[in-house]
């Protein structure tokens, strides 16, 4: 009888976390400061960003405009860089991020 009553109580116990949430707001990630940065020399990365962007809710900017303070006062980024390189020993992008790598 303990047997039956222990499995009882184990699959009530299961059964719950197959329930709906009724509020949603478990399952959101609060960041008050997420920010889209990009830069692109053929402007496929920027195409991508604002993909990203709409898909998010935000607004994808360029690096070029950004300042130490928008990127120190973000809680996350998400960021967009070109896989062209110049060849060169530095400034190796040929774009704004070159100044910030």
């Amino acid at each position: 009888m303990m047997l039956i009553a222990a499995l009882l109580v184990s699959a009530v116990s299961n059964a719950s976390a197959f329930v709906p949430c009724t509020n949603d707001s478990a399952f959101r990630t609060q960041l008050d400061a997420v920010k889209i940065y990009y830069d692109t020399q053929t402007g496929n990365t920027e195409t991508c960003a604002g993909y990203i962007a709409a898909a998010a809710g935000l607004e994808a900017e360029s690096i070029a405009d950004a300042t130490a303070n928008d990127i120190d006062s973000a809680d996350a980024l998400i960021v967009g860089a070109p896989t062209w390189h110049t060849d060169s020993e530095d400034q190796r992008s040929g774009t704004a991020w070159d100044d910030w790598l």
